[in-house]
């Protein structure tokens, strides 16, 4: 991969192709279909959205993927250590002409300070047309394009700059966040 944008030194990323099947990816989009959508529509994306919190889902894909997950990352003076997946899942389905603008993964603190989400969990329910995550320089040059192609899993940095091709077909996402403590 070529020099991405980042605010972190030592930047994780790692594409896994059909880490699930056809089927579980399915199901997954399946067992979001029924909770209330949020329209999002804003200068930044436009897309339809919904929130699921489900720890136990969490756990499970977390014992899934946490042996390709840095063990640690480099805090200011010192270090934070993997610890688990945040339960909140975002079900995000991107319809013909719709995009993401180029932006960074916000971080979330846990209310004690103990916990902060420093890791993007991204798994590629469908397979459209055009659709790619591209990943940027600081100068906002397109660097590397992962392929929405249903199944395949990609873990990244929050602080790595990416945006959304502008699909063609129907894009549809579940993605999650990773504490380190």
């Amino acid at each position: 991969m070529n020099k991405v944008y980042t605010l972190e030194t030592d930047p994780f990323y790692l594409e896994i192709p059909n880490f699930y099947t056809a089927d579980e990816c399915d199901m997954l989009h399946y067992s979001f279909m029924h909770l209330p959508p949020q329209m999002i529509d804003t200068d930044t994306r436009k897309c339809i959205r919904r929130e699921k919190l489900d720890w136990k889902l969490s756990d499970l894909v977390y014992k899934e993927i946490e042996h390709h997950l840095p063990a640690f990352i480099a805090n200011g003076t010192g270090y934070q250590y993997r610890t688990r997946m945040n339960g909140i899942f975002v079900h995000v389905i991107y319809s013909t002409g719709e995009q993401f603008k180029p932006h960074m993964d916000g971080s979330y603190t846990t209310p004690n300070g103990a916990m902060e989400t420093r890791m993007t969990w991204l798994l590629y329910l469908s397979t459209p047309k055009k659709g790619a995550t591209l990943f940027h320089d600081k100068y906002g040059k397109v660097v590397h394009r992962c392929e929405a192609e249903k199944g395949k899993v990609v873990l990244f940095s929050h602080k790595m700059q990416h945006s959304g091709e502008l699909v063609d077909g129907c894009k549809a996402t579940l993605r999650n966040d990773i504490f380190y403590s």
